[in-house]
């Protein structure tokens, strides 16, 4: 539930015991970001480039439990999450040179918080639980992230320097791109086996495996 008024959810709430009713006094979430960045160049045709980066997200909305309202508890929504993300990219960028330009992206990243969706913490409470507030890995924090983009082009005219046949340039303006995208793997909650109820380790302690995409 978001934060519209609905009188009917209140009006037959004694008859809803644990119901999940909307919050319409709930606060925007913030995001603050800093960045530093350096850029080198490194020849007439390439550049080197280094950041870093710290973003803080505030007042992020999660499932809250209501013990003591009247007539009965419920649950609702509240500003009580926040997150934090810090890391750094290098980047690594070569202009056309003769046939070829080239990007290469690293980046390296921490995201932790108390909470990765609004809903996360509803099964916990659910179960007449407290709110699990203790930082851990978001569902997004990623922590190697690698972009390679290649391309490979002959021009045309004067500026052409591929094979011929007959006299004619066969390849003008023909030309071959390569795009690799790897990332380590996003963390999960591991649960036990059948008939052993509850997570094995901690939550979002696990690690899927690396992804690796390419694209031609």
């Amino acid at each position: 539930p978001g934060g519209s008024f609905n009188p009917n959810q209140y009006l037959f709430l004694s008859t809803n015991p644990g119901a999940d009713i909307a919050n319409p006094n709930l606060l925007p979430e913030k995001t603050i970001d800093y960045e530093l960045g350096f850029q080198q160049k490194l020849t007439n045709s390439s550049s080197l480039k280094i950041a870093a980066y710290y973003r803080e997200q505030r007042d992020m909305i999660q499932a809250i439990r209501m013990l003591g309202a009247f007539p009965v508890n419920y649950f609702t929504r509240g500003n009580i999450d926040f997150g934090t993300s810090k890391g750094m990219s290098i980047s690594y960028d070569l202009r056309r040179t003769g046939n070829v330009s080239l990007r290469i992206n690293y980046t390296l990243a921490y995201a932790y918080g108390t909470g990765s969706s609004a809903s996360q913490q509803l099964s916990l409470l659910r179960t007449d639980q407290p709110n699990l507030r203790i930082l851990a890995p978001l569902s997004w924090d990623q922590r190697h992230k690698v972009n390679v983009n290649l391309d490979f082009r002959f021009s045309e005219g004067k500026s052409y320097n591929g094979p011929q046949l007959f006299g004619k340039d066969i390849f003008a303006n023909a030309g071959a791109n390569f795009s690799v995208v790897a990332g380590s793997g996003y963390p999960y909650s591991r649960t036990r086996g059948v008939g052993e109820p509850g997570l094995k380790g901690s939550l979002n302690g696990s690690r899927l495996p690396w992804t690796t995409f390419v694209k031609m």
